[in-house]
């Protein structure tokens, strides 16, 4: 717990998604959660880079998001091991102790719960008569306890939110130093509910959220042949940028509930005027706005503990497992939702978490609760079906060795009465560290549908990363996915086709913050189609991101996508997407984002489609 405490307060510290996160992948500057970062500081939670110097006002690299999280694992682990010394050692620590609850009896409404700090005199009295071995070890495994609790004091929904996102970016990098990745899913999920903020809570209710504002509008250079943007979507035939904006809204009302010490019940309402889609939650091609204003319950389920190492959910609840078998796609490129950018599927059933020590397992069977957005895309025959039923189990055994911070088995059963079908996933990931710096991991998946021909219908994805220097990091890696694989995942996005298969080829990114306000990201992946009509074809699809702090508020974000089609004969197509974004943040739960973006679309053989699009995002965390 107390781990969890410190990863809880990093993740405050370092960041949410930002607007542009698909197009910038490091952790930015700007984002509204770094004015939590001065106040953590200020109490000891955080120490700041690996140099050791704290510096709010630049970008955070991955490499050096890895490197502070691991190091305050480090510094938490110590600071929870029983002293091995004298009895001294423990009077010591009951000061430091003592310190910090007075500290947070001053700052938390309400002040501190009382049995914490009558816990901290009954230790007091019994170090004086401690005179024995085993008195000692009885002192110190209450002052490990009494550490514990003072440290969930200082534990929010908020910060186990913001976590949630972290963990879906930084996956590889946490494996590899180490941290069970399902694992501490599964802790955040139990701590969601028990964990009730001092501040703005009341009794065993707690409540919060997310609410965005998103305006658009977009202008084809010709009405007659308008350009698609990065969702797949037509722009609207308009003469003029501004003749039409389309706004819509969207609330995440969250709220939970302390049934009792092991018993905890969550809900979040969803409100909104669109309707999403199993490809995009905007469509443009409407002149008028989508629909009226709808609510409906997203989320609602119970959680109980009926063992130490068993965790039981049932209701209708988010879950996920590795991209090639059981991830969210997002539906939008120019927007943050936390709903989407999450990866969560919601499903109506139950789910059994067990800890079998090595061995950690996840076990659920389920309806789909959300058919609109959970399919099997691009399935030969069928369109994209939506899943109407589902099961599966995950196997991952953490730390098995030293080098290899976690392997892990994966298997799905899908399926769907009308047209009936029926679909099963198989997957196995690796992360293995040889050396400092150095990670690489690897995914294999294969889907198999009954009553087809299954082949070539496998997925394998192996990358290495490798930190240069602290300000330096790049990654090579190597995918094939089969023309008939179709997992429920999310793997990758060139430009507005999500999951492609039937491709194979390499890929790199490097990433740079050399500067005290510059963060530079280039990606680069160079596959050709593997089997079919366009068998040899090659795709080479680059992306380009910087990001550069003005003020302490204020950055411009400039980005470009390009891709090149180029297939065995004739000539190559060529698309480009021209990004700049303005962020600004409004205050610690409030950011501000406006995105330009100019397109530019040369198929060959064809006229060129050009337009423009501007899209502004205000969002409100409360």
């Amino acid at each position: 717990m107390k781990k969890l405490a410190v990863v809880l307060a990093l993740a405050l510290a370092f960041g949410l998604g930002s607007l542009f996160a698909q197009t910038f992948p490091d952790v930015p500057w700007d984002h509204w959660a770094y004015d939590a970062v001065a106040s953590l500081a200020e109490k000891g939670i955080i120490v700041g880079y690996p140099d050791g110097y704290f510096k709010g006002n630049r970008p955070l690299t991955r490499y050096e998001f890895a490197c502070a999280l691991r190091n305050a694992l480090e510094r938490i682990k110590a600071e929870i091991t029983p002293p091995s010394v004298d009895v001294s050692s423990l009077q010591n620590a009951i000061n430091q102790l003592r310190s910090r609850v007075e500290a947070l009896e001053k700052a938390a409404p309400g002040g501190v719960p009382a049995d914490v700090l009558n816990r901290l005199s009954a230790v007091e009295q019994q170090l004086q008569a401690a005179a024995t071995k085993q008195d000692l070890e009885a002192v110190r495994n209450q002052v490990a306890a009494l550490q514990q609790r003072v440290a969930q004091i200082q534990i929010s929904p908020e910060d186990i939110q913001t976590l949630r996102r972290l963990i879906n970016e930084f996956r590889d990098e946490l494996a590899t130093l180490g941290v069970d990745v399902d694992e501490m899913r599964k802790d955040l999920d139990a701590l969601t509910q028990r964990v009730v903020a001092l501040e703005e809570k009341v009794g065993k209710f707690s409540v919060g959220g997310f609410a965005t504002y998103v305006m658009r509008a977009e202008k084809p250079k010709d009405v007659n042949n308008p350009p698609i943007d990065l969702n797949g979507i037509t722009l609207m035939q308009k003469e003029k940028m501004f003749s039409h904006v389309l706004t819509v809204y969207d609330v995440d009302l969250n709220m939970g509930f302390k049934v009792n010490d092991t018993t905890d019940l969550a809900l979040t309402m969803w409100g909104r005027d669109w309707k999403p889609t199993a490809t995009q939650w905007l469509d443009m091609t409407s002149d008028q706005t989508m629909t009226s204003d709808q609510t409906e319950l997203y989320k609602l389920y119970l959680t109980t503990t009926p063992a130490d190492n068993i965790k039981l959910t049932v209701g209708k609840f988010p879950i996920q497992f590795t991209p090639y078998t059981l991830k969210l796609v997002d539906p939008d490129v120019y927007t943050y939702l936390p709903k989407f950018d999450d990866g969560n599927y919601i499903v109506s059933g139950g789910k059994v978490d067990a800890d079998l020590k090595p061995v950690k397992a996840t076990i659920f069977i389920a309806n789909n609760s959300a058919n609109e957005l959970f399919r099997v895309p691009t399935l030969p025959l069928l369109g994209a079906p939506e899943v109407e039923r589902v099961a599966g189990a995950r196997i991952v055994v953490p730390n098995l060795v030293e080098l290899v911070p976690s392997i892990g088995v994966t298997y799905l059963n899908l399926g769907k009465q009308e047209p009936d079908w029926k679909a099963e996933v198989y997957g196995a990931d690796i992360a293995i560290a040889p050396i400092e710096k150095l990670t690489i991991v690897g995914e294999w998946a294969q889907y198999k549908m009954k009553g087809f021909k299954n082949e070539d219908n496998n997925a394998i994805d192996a990358a290495l990363s490798y930190a240069v220097t602290d300000d330096i990091k790049v990654k090579a890696g190597y995918k094939k996915i089969g023309q008939n694989f179709h997992a429920p995942g999310y793997w990758e996005r060139i430009l507005w086709e999500r999951n492609p298969n039937n491709i194979k080829g390499a890929y790199g990114d490097i990433s740079w913050t050399g500067l005290k306000n510059l963060a530079l990201n280039l990606h680069g992946a160079f596959y050709e189609f593997d089997k079919g009509a366009n068998a040899g074809d090659k795709i080479n699809h680059y992306l380009a991101g910087v990001n550069y702090a003005l003020t302490s508020k204020l950055g411009l974000n400039l980005g470009y996508e390009y891709l090149e089609y180029k297939p065995t004969t004739g000539e190559k197509d060529k698309y480009g997407y021209l990004t700049v974004g303005v962020s600004y943040g409004l205050g610690k739960d409030t950011a501000l984002n406006v995105l330009y973006q100019n397109i530019n679309l040369q198929p060959a053989g064809a006229s060129e489609a050009k337009g423009d699009l501007v899209v502004t995002q205000l969002s409100v965390k409360f």
